[in-house]
């Protein structure tokens, strides 16, 4: 576990468990794994991504009662994998309405396993609709362009400017953002430099100590005052 400061902790563990500890945050952003990085092959079988998706997404419980995932479709033996077709439908089936939808471009080369855009869908809990006074998610464009840069060769990232258009419309400052799928850390890395709080989950071992290494950097370069520093 890496806890810099109160209140943000990064945990090397299953998100599903990180889930079942006593945590508040005010809102989720997060882009699940691929079928390839849990070891499905979508040829062969969706069924634990799809498993791991509903139980993931069942568990969340925002205070502003928002949350907003980021994946792109696959394609696999010669057709595309509906990924954000099932997330929609998932979250529906758990109550929650899709209140808006966007692409991110993501590069302009070609890829032979995946497309090169990424949906980003936000939903919201039916009759509870959390607003930042002054902010609007209309002031979010419909598609935006922000291409990915590699941290230390790790690509399935985002770029921090992107995730800071959501923290600005969905949360205040000094609100906790969490982030079950952190990843090399973007969230968390969003979340300093917008004056949020966050928690995350990342299962992967080495994927987490990118993760801990970045932030150990960032919060340096920052001159920030460790109120903790924990390893476990």
């Amino acid at each position: 576990m890496y806890e810099p400061l109160d209140n943000c902790i990064l945990y090397n563990d299953d998100c599903l468990e990180v889930m079942k500890r006593d945590l508040s945050y005010h809102y989720v952003i997060t882009s699940p794994p691929d079928f390839d990085e849990i070891g499905e092959n979508p040829d062969d079988s969706r069924a634990k991504w799809e498993r791991l998706m509903y139980d993931t997404f069942s568990m969340i419980n925002p205070i502003n009662n928002v949350v907003t995932i980021i994946l792109r479709d696959r394609k696999s033996g010669g057709k595309v994998v509906k990924k954000h077709s099932f997330i929609t439908d998932t979250m529906e089936e758990l109550g929650w309405i899709h209140k808006s939808q966007r692409i991110w471009v993501r590069s302009m080369n070609a890829n032979l396993y995946r497309f090169n855009y990424s949906f980003i869908l936000t939903f919201k809990r039916p009759g509870k609709q959390f607003s930042r006074e002054g902010f609007s998610d209309l002031s979010i464009p419909d598609v935006l362009e922000h291409f990915i840069k590699p941290i230390e060769g790790y690509v399935d990232n985002y770029p921090t400017d992107l995730v800071s258009n959501f923290l600005d419309v969905y949360t205040n400052p000094g609100e906790t953002v969490f982030d079950p799928f952190m990843g090399s850390g973007s969230t968390a890395v969003s979340c300093i430099y917008s004056d949020r709080k966050w928690v995350g989950a990342e299962i992967v071992p080495e994927v987490y100590q990118l993760a801990v290494n970045r932030l150990n950097t960032i919060y340096d370069e920052r001159n920030t005052e460790y109120v903790g520093l924990k390893f476990e």
